[in-house]
């Protein structure tokens, strides 16, 4: 399986990614992999003007078949992520987040996004 996942803002670059899973790879099992967890998400937050608090998006408390969760900020992006064994319990805890972000970046109510619902 490839993954790419690109970020681009006025023809330039914020964020380059290219993830290669090859069924039986070591990479799976590994510490430094997968870790014999199933599932990878990333969460990604444009925040340019860093109106959101990096210790409120940690603070948020995973599951816990949520293993692994790290948040990053770089070129005006909150890049969140986490590991886990259930993509369901990942979508919940980017749930979280997003009903803190989306009031503060959007001035919206928070509730969730239409196509988590399909």
């Amino acid at each position: 399986c490839l993954q790419r996942l690109e970020v681009w803002q006025h023809g330039k670059p914020l964020m380059l990614e290219m993830n290669r899973f090859i069924g039986g790879d070591q990479f799976l099992q590994s510490a430094c992999g997968m870790n014999n967890h199933k599932t990878i998400a990333t969460f990604i937050i444009k925040d340019p003007q860093q109106y959101l608090d990096p210790a409120a998006i940690e603070s948020f408390i995973p599951t816990q078949d949520i293993i692994v969760t790290a948040c990053t900020y770089i070129h005006g992006l909150y890049i969140i992520r986490a590991l886990g064994r259930y993509a369901e319990e990942i979508k919940n805890y980017f749930a979280q987040i997003w009903q803190y972000a989306r009031p503060i970046m959007l001035n919206l109510d928070a509730c969730p996004p239409r196509i988590w619902m399909t």
